[in-house]
């Protein structure tokens, strides 16, 4: 309008990082955990689909942040240790819309909440057995919690530092995937 600008201009920038060993180590687990859980869907037509779809969900929230992947093991792990009472479950279906990433959030988390639950495991010992695993996970994680800040954290705060946003009135917008990041960055930038 009036040929002024109505947008200032974006930076965008890709940051490098090396993780720490204890991340690494999580990192690697549940990359372990995903492929031999996709390998054993592969055989098991559309609800080893369904669980495709959740282990794809489970290496994004991995890639978004340490908050991010714990909290989804945690919730995967509580709903299986429910199904190992309620085995009928098991056998529940569920539709993925073609247009997942252009539904309202909240309707994206509720299909994900529902996909969380879904298994190859057939019986209350192989539930037993998935649930194991994902509690070994959860201590990875918690570990990679407890450790020094997490890496990409760190970056980004050098990041900010050496852009003098600190110390400036500019606004900043940070783009994330998942809300447990999202709420860890404002936890730690409060």
């Amino acid at each position: 309008f009036n040929g002024h600008r109505l947008f200032l201009d974006r930076f965008v920038r890709t940051a490098a990082f090396t993780l720490s060993s204890t991340e690494r180590r999580l990192y690697d687990a549940v990359t372990e955990y995903v492929e031999n859980q996709s390998e054993r869907a592969a055989a098991k037509g559309e609800r080893g689909r369904l669980l495709g779809f959740t282990l794809a969900l489970l290496q994004r929230r991995l890639a978004s942040s340490v908050r991010a992947i714990r909290r989804s093991l945690e919730r995967r792990h509580k709903r299986l240790t429910v199904l190992q009472e309620h085995l009928e479950e098991l056998q529940e279906r569920i539709e993925i819309p073609e247009d997942l990433s252009d539904l309202p959030e909240e309707e994206q988390w509720e299909i994900e909440s529902k996909l969380e639950r879904f298994t190859v495991a057939e019986t209350r010992g192989e539930l037993e057995l998935e649930c194991r695993e994902l509690a070994k996970l959860i201590t990875l994680a918690k570990e990679a919690e407890r450790g020094e800040e997490e890496t990409k954290l760190q970056r980004l705060r050098q990041l900010l530092t050496e852009e003098g946003l600190f110390r400036s009135k500019t606004k900043l917008l940070v783009f994330t995937e998942h809300r447990d990041t999202l709420d860890y960055l404002v936890e730690k930038f409060e």
